[in-house]
């Protein structure tokens, strides 16, 4: 328990921000790299201390490193999370063994066990309303309702399988298809 507190206090003082400290994020203990613009609160107590209300503690956000869309990833116990200058905090999924990327300006989001999308201003600009969602290309997102999740390769990968699938458009339109899932 005094580990996850000394981590935050140490967050709080240090003058710097935290792409190159103990602190920023690694997808594993062997990785010696760290993730860019990530800050891992990924202990007992901490994200309790640090996120609250769909904010970030100011003191937390000042020590951040932001890219050039003036956003930084923070992980906690609870995921990962897309976070700006303000302090404004958004969930996103896990993809690819981290965060989900931006596809054509827009990541995805989780709420009420549906996928949505936000912008990089980390506002919500198509509601969570599928079972699931591929990111946007060629302005579609590949959606389902009723599809289920199936661990393929061992468990190392999962596939979406079943459900009724169609795609939406940037407005979050539905259209239905006739096609088998992808």
């Amino acid at each position: 328990m005094m580990r996850p507190l000394l981590c935050f206090a140490l967050l709080l003082a240090s003058p710097i921000c935290h792409a190159d400290t103990q602190l920023a994020c690694r997808l594993s203990l062997e990785q010696t790299r760290p993730i860019r613009n990530c800050l891992s609160l990924y202990a007992e107590g901490s994200p309790k201390h640090a996120i609250a209300d769909g904010t970030l503690h100011p003191r937390v956000t000042r020590k951040l490193c932001y890219d050039r869309n003036d956003l930084s990833l923070v992980i906690t116990e609870q995921g990962y999370f897309y976070v700006n200058r303000k302090g404004m905090v958004r969930s996103t999924i896990m993809f690819d063994n981290g965060e989900d990327y931006f596809e054509q300006g827009l990541a995805r989001t989780r709420q009420n066990d549906k996928i949505g999308f936000f912008d990089k201003s980390l506002k919500i600009v198509i509601p969570a309303a599928h079972t699931f969602a591929f990111p946007f290309e060629s302005g579609r997102a590949v959606v389902c309702d009723g599809c289920v999740s199936r661990a393929i390769d061992g468990g190392e990968h999962h596939i979406m399988t079943g459900g009724t699938w169609g795609w939406i458009d940037r407005k979050g339109r539905y259209h239905p298809t006739e096609e088998a899932a992808p």
